[in-house]
């Protein structure tokens, strides 16, 4: 169960449309204290665009400053996956990645290196530990990868 400042969070992300059904907020920023839960979060709303946002070929890309935090982002995503799909019939988790065959989406993770970050299409994407990364390359990377949805 999320918490109320949680829940506040993807209210406002996925919550809010325009008349038209497009959605109201198409990139967001989320600073939280440390310890928090702020990488399970982030997990959660990766899973939720893989699984449940409705978009088939939905490709979510998760990318994080370093190695070590990208594998920290994804073991989260990588246990979610197992606790929904204990059989693994729907929901396939691999060394980095996790496959949905119902409607051909995957979830990716990667380090931030963004000079290897081309060629993506992603319906949604998210920086983990953003904050401190050392430049702003990586999100656009990102952010330009979704332009053609």
């Amino acid at each position: 169960m999320l918490e109320p400042w949680q829940q506040f969070i993807v209210a406002n992300i996925i919550g809010f449309y325009w008349k038209d059904g497009d959605r109201r907020f198409t990139s967001s920023y989320i600073e939280v204290s440390r310890k928090n839960g702020k990488t399970a979060l982030a997990a959660a709303l990766c899973m939720y665009f893989l699984i449940a946002d409705g978009e088939d070929g939905a490709e979510v890309d998760l990318a994080a400053n370093s190695k070590e935090q990208a594998k920290i982002a994804f073991s989260f995503c990588s246990n979610f996956a197992k606790q929904l799909d204990p059989s693994a019939k729907a929901l396939k988790a691999y060394r980095d990645s996790i496959l949905l065959d119902v409607n051909d989406s995957k979830l990716k993770v990667f380090a931030a290196d963004d000079s290897k970050l081309d060629g993506f299409n992603a319906s949604f994407g998210l920086v983990d530990e953003y904050h401190s990364a050392k430049n702003s390359k990586v999100r656009d990377v990102i952010k330009s990868s979704m332009g053609m949805r």
